[in-house]
């Protein structure tokens, strides 16, 4: 508790300590990086990913599989593969606890279901006034 009460009482001794450290311990620290980044990036990526959805989602990444699964790997709106290199967002309820409806694309999860604020009235009245103008 010493150190740490110390440190909050003298940030500008403390980032020079820091950066005076990586100044002479570069190639080390850059060995180390290199190591890190070529043997546990990917489990500790999917160790991140796990704990992002079961805390905001509630959901396992078995979960998530089997939605992807049953999705056919593609958006449940607009039914397009996402980009290679990205993953479908998890589609839930704002406010009423982490109810996972589906898994989107970006652009229908920002745009069509976000910019609608989850209505089910506003999507209505859209669709209504496409088909008005001949849409």
């Amino acid at each position: 508790m010493a150190s740490r009460a110390w440190r909050a009482a003298n940030p500008e001794r403390q980032l020079a300590t820091q950066r005076a450290y990586a100044k002479r311990n570069a190639a080390r620290i850059r060995a180390y990086r290199a190591r890190y980044y070529a043997t546990d990036r990917e489990r500790f990526k999917e160790q991140v990913r796990a704990s992002r959805y079961k805390r905001l989602y509630g959901i396992t990444i078995e979960q998530f599989d089997e939605m992807m699964r049953r999705q056919g790997g593609r958006c449940a709106i607009c039914r397009r593969l996402p980009p290679p290199g990205r993953r479908l967002a998890v589609d839930h309820e704002h406010g009423h606890g982490p109810r996972v409806r589906g898994l989107l694309c970006r652009f229908c999860n920002v745009y069509v279901i976000g910019k609608g604020r989850d209505s089910a009235e506003i999507h209505l009245a859209a669709a209504a006034y496409l088909e008005s103008v001949g849409l």
